[in-house]
């Protein structure tokens, strides 16, 4: 049967063919898990499970698709910034991609974790963002991105990388390794390398030739206390103390005048294999004096030199007390 127009209520068959179907409600079912197109004049495309909950939706607010075990995936084009929703089985939380244009022509690329608590907040995130030739990956405050943030932080450019920890609530503990073209640097923070076992240096520096400058420098607020310069010179503006020197002074009183007279002094073991010993008076009187008989230091010296004792001897002119100031190294 050929028909221009065909009114009524109920049509049976197998099939319908045409060029353009215009009509309030089409579906595949009345009821269960079914596809349906309008329905309800909602404007909506919606798939229904066995179980007649709607589990995917296409609309002019997006796409959504959920599993079997609950998990939705929500395309949103119609917020601030187009984006894509990733919920949890529960629908209780959600993580998120979107594309951003600060500028006009730009597309950033931001991620975010679902909000969780942390540092007396509720809504703590973990953030990156691929920007116009920038980067960074930071936790932060969902509710105030731009202040808030507490936390590790990983930010890069076309002219540094930078790692650290930032702290929005207590900036004392703001902490930064920044690397730009040939040189890094520290802020606010202390280093210590705890290297496993090997046959390579801990801590190596090595500059190319033509190097004018230090190769080493240490100091307090400005004031360097600890130098090494580019031929190996070292300044060290406080005590020097080696565990292979050791230095003390003894005081001896000669037995008799023009008498050598010896003390053996210890001291922590000094490290080496072979030691070598060193003595002087501490005298403003030194040598044979005139006339015969004076108070003279006429002379100092050591023996039996090891790596926990040594000898020191005196002579002088008197009896009197000497202050004999002595030093032992180890090589």
């Amino acid at each position: 049967m050929a028909v221009d127009a065909l009114t009524g209520k109920i049509i049976n068959g197998g099939s319908i063919n045409g060029t353009t179907i215009t009509g309030g409600l089409i579906r595949t079912a009345a009821s269960g898990e079914r596809i349906a197109l309008n329905e309800g004049g909602v404007n909506k495309f919606l798939v229904y499970n066995s179980a007649g909950t709607a589990i995917n939706e296409l609309s002019a607010r997006g796409l959504l698709v959920q599993g079997t075990n609950g998990a939705v995936i929500w395309l949103n084009p119609n917020t601030t910034y187009p984006q894509i929703k990733l919920y949890n089985a529960g629908i209780t939380n959600y993580a998120y991609v979107q594309v951003a244009e600060p500028t006009t022509g730009e597309a950033s690329l931001e991620q975010a974790c679902g909000p969780f608590a942390g540092n007396g907040f509720t809504d703590m995130t973990w953030r990156t963002i691929l920007a116009k030739d920038f980067a960074s990956i930071e936790r932060l405050r969902n509710s105030d991105p731009n202040t808030t943030r507490i936390g590790g932080r990983l930010s890069l450019s076309e002219t540094f990388a930078l790692i650290g920890i930032q702290n929005t609530t207590d900036t004392s503990k703001n902490t930064q390794v920044t690397a730009e073209a040939n040189y890094v640097h520290v802020d606010n923070a202390r280093m210590q390398v705890a290297a496993p076992a090997s046959s390579s240096a801990v801590l190596y520096a090595s500059a190319s030739t033509g190097h004018t400058g230090p190769l080493l420098r240490a100091g307090i607020n400005g004031s360097d206390k600890f130098t090494v310069d580019k031929d190996g010179n070292t300044t060290v503006t406080g005590l020097l103390n080696a565990a292979s020197i050791a230095t003390g002074t003894v005081s001896i009183t000669p037995s008799a005048a023009s008498t050598p007279t010896s003390m053996t002094v210890t001291f922590p073991t000094v490290p080496g294999t072979t030691w070598r010993g060193y003595a002087t008076a501490n005298s403003t009187v030194p040598g044979v004096r005139a006339p015969v008989g004076a108070a003279g230091v006429t002379g100092v010296a050591v023996s039996s030199v090891s790596a926990t004792s040594m000898v020191v001897w005196v002579n002088r002119e008197n009896t009197s007390a000497t202050n004999i100031n002595w030093m032992v190294i180890g090589s």
